[in-house]
């Protein structure tokens, strides 16, 4: 059915050493130019530029995620090489060269124009093995194509702030800039007339304080932090949900020894490779040996826990009236008052100012 037809097999061997060759001398200079953009974003953290740090940071990421393909499609090419006397004396595709042979082909349609021998060997491939066969590859790609790979040759997704906070850290501590993450709710608006930050409704209101009340405590910003597991026959020890957030410590195991991970806590990678929604820790996990160490990176406080111990209920006592899922009040009881309308903006904040001055009850 895919007969072999102009195939090379000579040309194709010289094809995919050159291809080696390209990914290495691709890899090293990308990995030059990310060493340049890390010292920049040290020095926009450093004069405290913090936004354009995370904008550099997202491309910084998306470079390191088309390292990472590379380093895949480099292996599957020294694979091919390795077992080229399967690819020329086989008129199909075999399974021992299949996942290679499919990753090459749909890089070749992705990445043709940028990388020279990755088009050849797709033009090679489609006269060695037929246009509807590498047709359908392209099009039910999720069906021939491993998803780690598939996923970074094709996404498109915003890098998750945790993510990114976990990148600016790292790299403020390599070049040795204070720098702390600053959660984006603790970022105030500041008034352009008048120069002074525009007040927030942040108040808890309470029966016993009838009058509202600033919080009097700013919030902690989560640190990541990393642990080593080793793995064993009944696993790492956690349970996650679909957001990679622990669930559950299992005691009597090696998670639970070490005493750093909660309930709540959010994995951001595992041995290096962030996770997501999209791609959980378990699909990550499966191809860890066992026995082999596993190091995660988790983010603590991204979630609510239950309360502390100082602010719990007593036992068997009924929440407030109109209390949350966490046997708080909410921020209002009270319906919102429509403010009067104004065609003045400064009237509106200079109205909003008046109110906080109001004298207390």
């Amino acid at each position: 059915m895919f007969a072999s037809r102009k195939f090379d097999g000579n040309k194709c061997k010289v094809q995919l050493k050159m291809l080696i060759n390209r990914f290495n001398l691709l890899t090293q200079k990308k990995a030059n130019l990310a060493k340049q953009q890390k010292r920049q974003v040290a020095m926009l953290l450093r004069d405290e530029k913090e936004a354009n740090a995370r904008i550099l940071v997202e491309h910084i990421i998306r470079e390191d995620y088309t390292l990472e393909a590379y380093e895949l499609l480099k292996q599957h090419t020294e694979l091919l090489v390795a077992r080229l006397n399967v690819v020329i004396t086989e008129p199909i595709v075999k399974p021992e060269v299949s996942d290679s042979v499919v990753s090459i082909v749909y890089a070749g349609y992705l990445m043709g124009n940028e990388v020279p021998e990755l088009k050849q060997l797709y033009l090679l491939f489609t006269q060695k093995y037929g246009k509807p066969y590498i047709d359908d590859v392209i099009a039910r790609k999720e069906s021939y194509l491993d998803q780690r790979l598939l996923k970074m040759l094709t996404s498109t997704q915003v890098p998750d702030p945790s993510v990114v906070n976990l990148y600016l850290t790292e790299i403020a501590k390599a070049y040795g800039v204070e720098y702390t993450p600053s959660a984006a709710s603790s970022r105030l608006a500041t008034s352009a007339t008048i120069g002074s930050v525009i007040p927030v409704a942040q108040f808890i209101k309470t029966p016993a304080m009838p009058i509202a009340q600033p919080l009097s405590q700013p919030m902690s910003v989560p640190q990541p932090y990393s642990v080593t597991l080793t793995k064993s026959a009944a696993g790492l020890g956690l349970t996650l949900d679909a957001n990679n957030v622990v669930t559950t410590v299992k005691p009597h195991t090696e998670a639970a020894a070490s005493g750093m991970i909660e309930p709540g806590d959010m994995c951001l990678s595992l041995n290096g490779t962030p996770v997501s929604s999209s791609l959980p820790v378990k699909s990550v996990a499966i191809d860890i040996p066992e026995g082999a160490p596993a190091t995660f990176v988790f983010l603590r406080g991204l979630h609510p826990a239950a309360p502390s111990p100082s602010n719990a209920l007593p036992a068997g006592a009924p929440p407030p009236p109109h209390a949350n899922s966490f046997g708080y009040p909410p921020l209002s009881t009270e319906p919102p008052v429509a403010a009067a309308p104004s065609a003045d903006e400064d009237d509106v904040l200079a109205q909003r100012l008046e109110m906080l001055k109001l004298p207390r009850s």
